[in-house]
């Protein structure tokens, strides 16, 4: 095969496989220290980087994922987050997966394109942005049999924080609870969540640990006191 990407540009990134004399591909199995992804981010700079994810780090933040959901072989995920997007790879491709669930693709994001994924599909879960939690929400009333005749057993929302009024009319609306989390591209995704199924949620929340050593420090690097505000730092296997 040809490379496309000079390997020499980005050291440990891509590997090149050649044809073997049989005609089979010559690849050498990938190690867990080994990169499987390279995502572009800006959330924490405002500037674009990439950040390599070994496949260690996947397999911790996708048992992470379907740990802190509860997530069951029985579980249809609807899908509708980016492909080239942590929350679309890790959250809604291989956590369902690896639960022994299956997974329900709209052809990009739409109102029209989720409520008919919804209403053909009957997933029991889907992962939204606010601003897409809200504009479903907007149409739900005009998609008001489809509501009520597939019910999701939770919504999960991620990338940016969800107002409580939001929340609370959307859990009113479609009658199932909406799990808040917090999570970066640099740790594979989720760092805490909202306890589900069980558990105190609370609306506002970035909720408990996922999984990772969670730490509030100063400027110093000392932890300060609870309640205080400081620089989040976080440290695990994801």
């Amino acid at each position: 095969l040809e490379a496309v990407v000079d390997p020499a540009d980005t050291p440990g990134v891509f590997a090149i496989a050649g044809l073997d004399e049989g005609g089979d591909l010559a690849l050498e199995p990938p190690g867990p220290d080994d990169v499987a992804l390279v995502l572009h981010t800006s959330g924490t700079t405002a500037l674009p980087k990439r950040v390599p994810l070994t496949h260690a780090n996947l397999a911790v933040a996708v048992d992470q994922v379907a740990s802190t959901l509860g997530l069951r072989a029985d579980d249809r995920c609807l899908a509708v987050m980016p492909m080239f997007h942590v929350g679309g790879l890790v959250d809604t491709l291989a956590a369902p997966l690896v639960a022994g669930g299956a997974i329900i693709g709209a052809r990009g994001y739409s109102v029209e394109a989720f409520y008919g994924a919804l209403d053909r599909g009957a997933p029991t879960w889907t992962q939204l942005a606010p601003p897409m939690l809200a504009e479903v929400l907007d149409h739900a009333d005009r998609h008001a049999g489809v509501v009520a005749r597939r019910g999701l057993r939770f919504v999960r929302s991620v990338s940016a924080p969800l107002s409580r009024p939001a929340l609370e009319r959307f859990e009113r609306r479609f009658g199932v609870p909406v799990v808040e989390i917090y999570g970066m591209t640099e740790t594979t995704g989720v760092i805490t969540s909202n306890p589900f199924p069980h558990g105190e949620r609370k609306p506002g929340s970035v909720g408990v640990s996922a999984g990772p050593r969670i730490s509030i420090v100063d400027i110093d690097g000392r932890e300060v006191a609870r309640g205080s505000i400081g620089e989040v730092r976080v440290r695990g296997g994801s």
